[in-house]
């Protein structure tokens, strides 16, 4: 194995499996995201049609339920749709888990993690979430991980999940004809800005926060078919004045509302903002200042095509020469350790209970699936993710992965497996000198080199 495939499987991959190559060059790891198309997505289990229609049936039942029972038998038949729901969800979770550790394309697990993380939304939420959480990242995500900036935007700006995870379902504009006991939801518009766009600190006002408040008014869900609707009634009349742009002449629809977003895809702060977080989370904290000028460039000339800004990352010199810096963050990690030891990310699906438990790993180490503490995502940085608690539960998990899954791998060829070129001399050593096969194992991953990428 070269340095080069051993730095590409751990900085833009989930790591190796046993027997597995990972490609040595930017046009070998940009290849992944295209064979990534013809795979079949483990999540949601029953398919992304079949969860819209359970999800209409799900509001139905429980509208029909809250009109003819009430009392105990009312409060005990909302259990149980609740219970068979988040059953449902936690086979959903397992599946998403699985599909990053069976998956050969690793360049297109760890995009869609950053961009599910980007446009975080969290189960959560309300009792729905466990429906759509899952959903949105199958529909609104992953199929425009190679596509415009601005597709992706609006995929995920105007997706039912995120219109319940930051309340713009609720929103009503103060004058318009449904003005009354709900009024105006500000957190949509600033969160479109702050975190998804062009980022904090980058000159938009509050103003312009308030005036995308009142545009996006009008947005909202329609349970009766799962599925996001422009409701003119709720629309703030007039037009609103956002960065300099004037909005809102047509309020009957929401062609006004994506217009607004191709414009803030445009803009350079999005560029900027979005080409900086890119080369933080799979190159470095501090990434090298050339390489986001390059991709920013590429944004710029290309209009926001998202393979194009990859490639600008991928094809500098540092991307496959600088060693691993950046610390495993828990997904990646337990993950990548799944990986190494062989494991078949099948079974997590077929076996409940083994499924439950990875998941539930993932809780202990504070990155469970689809439950972000905030619409900020997950942390990012080496700060949050190495104090003393953190490297204290990652040894526990570690030993409870090997004695779970470790097999019978012979701990030197592990190491030299899952490393490559990458493994110390220092780690090497502990590993033979370790005084049994599960400890030495679990020296592998809970080595330095193990939990960088």
């Amino acid at each position: 194995m070269s340095r080069q495939s051993a730095i590409s499987a751990v900085r833009f991959g989930y790591g190796l499996r046993p027997g597995e190559d990972a490609p040595s060059t930017p046009e070998g790891i940009a290849r992944q995201l295209r064979s990534a198309k013809s795979e079949v997505l483990l999540f949601p289990c029953e398919g992304v049609e079949a969860v819209r229609e359970r999800a209409v049936r799900t509001f139905n039942k429980r509208r029909d339920t809250r009109k003819t029972l009430e009392g105990e038998p009312l409060r005990e038949a909302l259990r149980t749709i609740r219970q068979e729901n988040d059953q449902r969800f936690r086979d959903d979770v397992n599946a998403r888990i699985a599909q990053s550790v069976a998956s050969p394309n690793g360049f297109s697990e760890r995009l869609a993690s950053f961009w599910a993380d980007h446009f975080s939304v969290s189960f959560r939420k309300n009792e729905d979430m466990r429906l759509f959480a899952p959903l949105f990242e199958a529909e609104a995500i992953r199929p425009n991980l190679a596509g415009n900036f601005a597709t992706l935007l609006k995929s995920a700006t105007l997706h039912p999940a995120m219109l319940f995870y930051l309340d713009q379902w609720l929103s009503v504009g103060p004058n318009s004809a449904r003005a009354g006991k709900r009024g105006l939801n500000e957190n949509h518009g600033r969160e479109l800005l702050e975190l998804h766009t062009m980022g904090a600190g980058s000159g938009y006002t509050q103003t312009d926060v308030r005036q995308a408040a009142f545009l996006l008014t009008g947005l909202t869900v329609d349970r009766g078919a799962a599925r996001t609707i422009f409701d003119d009634k709720r629309a703030e009349p007039g037009t609103f004045s956002i960065l300099d742009k004037s909005y809102g002449a047509e309020r009957d629809d929401i062609v006004e509302i994506e217009t607004f977003l191709d414009d803030l895809a445009s803009r350079p702060e999005t560029a900027r903002y979005i080409s900086g977080k890119l080369a933080r989370y799979f190159l470095s904290e501090h990434p090298p200042s050339d390489v986001v000028s390059n991709m920013i460039a590429v944004w710029t000339r290309t209009g926001g095509n998202l393979p194009a800004v990859y490639e600008a990352m991928l094809s500098a010199s540092k991307a496959l020469a600088m060693p691993p810096q950046n610390i495993k963050q828990p997904f990646d990690y337990v993950v990548s350790s799944l990986r190494a030891l062989g494991v078949d990310g099948n079974s997590l699906v077929v076996d409940r209970k083994l499924g439950n438990l990875v998941s539930y790993w993932l809780q202990r180490l504070g990155q469970p699936v689809w439950d972000p503490p905030s619409p900020e995502g997950f942390e990012s940085g080496r700060a949050s993710w190495v104090n003393g608690n953190q490297l204290a539960g990652r040894i526990v998990i570690a030993r409870n992965i090997v004695r779970k899954f470790g097999g019978a791998p012979d701990p030197s060829l592990l190491a030299e497996h899952a490393l490559g070129p990458l493994l110390t001399e220092n780690t090497r050593t502990l590993v033979k000198r370790a005084p049994n096969r599960m400890a030495a194992v679990t020296l592998v991953l809970a080595s330095p080199e193990f939990n960088l990428r």
